[in-house]
């Protein structure tokens, strides 16, 4: 913190399907953006080279891209409704290369009327692939919205996909999850 601010680092860097712009605090991951267009790049990005949690968060991210990695070990600050944490919360617990519901959340938040609650929760997440949103589908495996729209969706599912060694099928905190939908991917 300086004089009472929070300072905040920025960098953006090229992936697969664009670029990803990653801001931080000293030691907390705040958001992750998707961008289609270079004209985004930050003229002087230095953030990368003055903070050291920034360096950490892309590179954990570099590594899940690369098939390296399959959980992020990064303090994380959000900030949202009471519900919106609960969502982010249930996120969280999805476990890498598996799917589950909207409907399924809504359940275990307390039931099946917070469907769509859900779904804008999943859209306002500030942290993308770190609190996995995009293994949110909806009613009958379809891929549903994604804030950084379906095509990186697709990808980030098709790519856990292909990284699994084996399948993971299993039960968290009351969530069931399954294995990814070969037919909408």
């Amino acid at each position: 913190m300086i004089g009472g601010f929070l300072k905040i680092y920025t960098h953006t860097f090229p992936w697969q399907m664009g670029f990803l712009k990653i801001q931080t605090t000293d030691d907390e991951i705040i958001s992750i953006y998707f961008l289609t267009q270079k004209a985004y790049f930050e003229k002087m990005d230095l953030d990368e080279l003055l903070a050291p949690f920034l360096s950490e968060a892309k590179k954990q991210i570099l590594e899940y891209l690369a098939g390296e990695r399959t959980e992020f070990d990064l303090k994380i600050k959000l900030q949202g409704s009471p519900f919106s944490l609960k969502v982010w919360h249930c996120l969280k617990q999805i476990p890498f290369g598996t799917t589950v519901g909207y409907g399924e959340i809504a359940r275990a938040l307390g039931g099946t009327a917070y469907s769509r609650a859900v779904g804008r929760a999943c859209g306002l997440n500030p942290i993308p692939i770190v609190i996995p949103c995009h293994r949110v589908i909806g009613a009958e495996g379809k891929l549903g919205g994604f804030s950084g729209g379906l095509g990186i969706k697709s990808y980030l599912l098709k790519h856990e996909k292909s990284h699994l060694s084996e399948v993971l099928v299993g039960e968290s905190q009351g969530l069931a999850f399954s294995r990814l939908p070969s037919s909408e991917i």
